[in-house]
């Protein structure tokens, strides 16, 4: 048999995750109506062909390399910049003349 579960509000669906089992609450009232017939069921417009599933499955390992790669390097080199032998030398280009706090550490 073939059902659907939809729940009308957050804290019913909250209270149905959390219960293994039992009596229902009384605050939480159940109705149970049929679902449609399998054969109802426009299930073309459900599936996925497998072919895009392997491209979309192709495209998000790419992406998230991508990602993991463009993120590395831009924190590599904000890193590179805040590192305190680089902070003191651009502290003495911008003012020679001024008292650096980085070089009294």
């Amino acid at each position: 048999s073939f059902s659907f579960v939809m729940r009308r509000t957050l804290r019913a669906s909250t209270i149905c995750a959390r219960m293994k089992g039992g009596l229902l609450p009384p605050e939480l009232p159940v109705q149970t109506r049929r679902a449609p017939e399998p054969v109802d069921v426009c299930w073309s417009v459900l599936s996925v062909p497998p072919a895009s599933q392997v491209v979309f499955t192709l495209l998000s390992f790419v992406a998230t390399a991508a990602l993991f790669l463009f993120w590395g390097s831009l924190v590599a080199f904000v890193s590179s910049l805040v590192s305190l032998s680089t902070l003191s030398s651009i502290v003495n280009t911008i003012a020679p003349n001024a008292a650096n706090p980085i070089r009294d550490l």
